[in-house]
């Protein structure tokens, strides 16, 4: 199957009141350009024991090309992909079971909170969508950085990167030989920037 990448937004959170949104939960779709292109770079420029200073392009590629680019470096990404949409599915359907079980609610109060949560079906697939392939895509960066021996990975400071950072941090200590990393803010010639710490590697 072939999906699309596309910005859906933050969580919706639904009730008998209407649709608020998290902003705290923001769709990972933000984060997939910058991965795409650590991973390209890793890929084309390895250096063993580095340093390695990035700066992000912005807005360099088109949905499409972000899709393509991670298929190529995830081979099974269109089953993980479809792995959480059909969990995201399930989750609603839940969340509709759940709200016809509520004894303190009206019928028709009922009925608007299910028509709530049908009306967000396709931005929760969206986001499921953008989810499953940016844990993937840093997945795949981690193991990068760890085939390679990196020390250091400095990258621009735009937005929320520490996320992207925490999710990285994350990913290298769950891999199958857990690698122990930090990353902290610093200043650089051209503005603030995540310094990564990746430690205690093998070989």
């Amino acid at each position: 199957m072939h999906y699309q990448f596309k910005y859906a937004g933050p969580k919706p959170v639904c009730s008998q009141h209407g649709i608020e949104f998290d902003h705290a939960k923001e769709d990972r779709f933000i984060y997939l350009e910058t991965l795409v292109q650590l991973i390209e770079a890793f890929d084309k420029c390895p250096v063993e024991g580095a340093t390695l200073h990035f700066g992000i392009e912005k807005h360099a590629m088109s949905e499409e090309a972000l899709y393509e680019k991670l298929r190529h470096y995830i081979a099974d990404l269109d089953e993980r992909i479809k792995k959480e949409v059909d969990e995201a599915a399930q989750i609603m359907q839940h969340e509709i079971e759940h709200v016809q079980k509520i004894p303190s609610l009206s019928k028709q109060e009922k009925d608007v909170w299910i028509r709530n949560i049908k009306q967000m079906h396709d931005y929760v697939m969206q986001r499921a969508i953008n989810k499953a392939a940016y844990h993937a895509a840093i997945e795949t960066l981690a193991q990068e950085l760890l085939k390679d021996h990196i020390e250091y990975l400095v990258i621009p400071m735009e937005g929320n990167y520490q996320h992207l950072a925490k999710s990285l941090s994350y990913a290298l200590d769950h891999l199958r030989s857990p690698v122990t990393s930090d990353y902290k803010v610093i200043i650089t010639a051209t503005g603030l920037a995540l310094e990564f710490d990746i430690r205690n590697q093998a070989g």
